[in-house]
């Protein structure tokens, strides 16, 4: 199914007016629960700038998978040629080479995040001159303190799109430096129906109620698969087998890669066609347009939205219960009508003690009358 270009029509009357806002040149702070469209309002926005004057932009983002499907969003808008757009961590590495301020010992040092550390400790330290008119910062509830500086010393104006309940990262520094920023808070969620929302909003960190935001009525049920071993494998694959093209796009979600190779292994061997990406950089090449099943990160997922969502295998890992609750918000909110979370034993208490969600075995025919999956 093609990747929706979204367009002026399509926004609410609260959105249109964050696109249109005068001056132009207004730094503005963006924010709202997940798919109440603040990615599509930036990229709009982008475009509306472009087509105002602006020459030079900066697009900075939190993961390659969401690099991959704006890249090819801006390239069909025709606004590629005069933004810039890039994740964050590749930006600053080519940012620091640009400044020549990597020394040898930096690719001695073993641990990524005291190289990454290194490297924006230099740049801070370098001569910045605002090179941008105007940075889109997107996801920022997730950018450290020193990458938000760098930002906003790269650029005379930033426009900042942010949902806290989607921190994965405790920092505050979105809110110390963003505090000059004109704000908005877009309110309805489109993504998603009531019955999705009433699970996502058991993991909201603000206790923020989606369920009287959305615009579905009538969205599907979110099931619970009981199984563990072959079953949920069985399980899994029925669901793939059911799918229809016209069923759109489909992501099944598990919070460590490992589980995804183990997985594509298996699913290989049965002849199940899917994607998995061997890094995150792969994603960035990865055609948004196919309707393959892709098999992605819980936190490369973060920013994507896919028809049909399963969970799978949220167990192990080395994480407090509040970092396995983001997690958990991230990966349920990225369903747009169809969401399976596949227990066993070992599954996450924080995930077991969710509820609203529809409980069927692996065998049974679940959900509705309507429903053709069968289990």
């Amino acid at each position: 199914m093609p990747i929706k270009i979204v367009n002026h029509s399509d926004l609410d009357n609260s959105q249109k007016e964050v696109v249109m806002l005068r001056p132009f040149d207004q730094q503005v702070y963006i924010s709202g629960p997940p798919g109440s469209g603040k990615t599509s309002v930036a990229i709009l926005r982008t475009k509306m700038l472009l087509e105002n004057g602006f020459s030079s932009m900066l697009f900075v983002l939190y993961n390659h998978s969401l690099y991959g499907y704006l890249s090819t969003i801006f390239k069909r808008m025709n606004i590629s040629s005069n933004t810039s757009i890039n994740t964050k961590d590749k930006y600053f590495f080519a940012l620091a080479r640009q400044l020549r301020c990597l020394p040898d010992s930096y690719f001695d040092i073993p641990n990524y995040e005291m190289k990454y550390n290194m490297l924006l400790d230099n740049i801070l330290s370098s001569s910045i001159a605002p090179v941008y008119e105007m940075c889109m910062i997107d996801e920022a509830q997730d950018f450290s303190e020193k990458e938000l500086r760098i930002l906003r010393r790269l650029s005379k104006k930033v426009i900042a799109v942010a949902d806290f309940d989607q921190k994965i990262y405790e920092t505050n520094a979105t809110e110390l430096l963003f505090n000059d920023l004109k704000r908005y808070k877009l309110e309805t969620v489109y993504r998603f129906g009531r019955d999705i929302a009433a699970v996502v909003e058991q993991l909201s960190k603000s206790g923020e109620r989606l369920t009287g935001k959305v615009t579905q009525m009538g969205s599907t049920k979110p099931y619970l698969i009981k199984s563990s071993g072959s079953d949920a494998i069985d399980a899994l694959c029925n669901i793939i087998k059911n799918k229809k093209l016209s069923d759109g796009t489909m992501a099944i979600i598990s919070p460590l890669r490992k589980n995804l190779t183990d997985l594509s292994a298996i699913l290989s061997s049965r002849k199940v066609d899917h994607f998995v990406a061997p890094t995150n950089d792969d994603f960035r090449s990865y055609n948004f347009d196919s309707n393959k099943p892709l098999l992605i990160p819980s936190l490369s997922s973060k920013g994507l939205e896919f028809d049909t969502v399963v969970l799978y295998k949220y167990s192990g890992g080395m994480w407090d219960s509040q970092m396995r609750k983001n997690i958990l918000y991230v990966s349920l909110s990225r369903a747009c009508r169809d969401l399976y979370i596949i227990e066993d034993s070992g599954s996450w208490i924080e995930l077991k003690n969710l509820k609203g969600i529809t409980e069927m075995s692996a065998n049974n025919k679940g959900g509705s009358q309507d429903d053709d999956y069968e289990f």
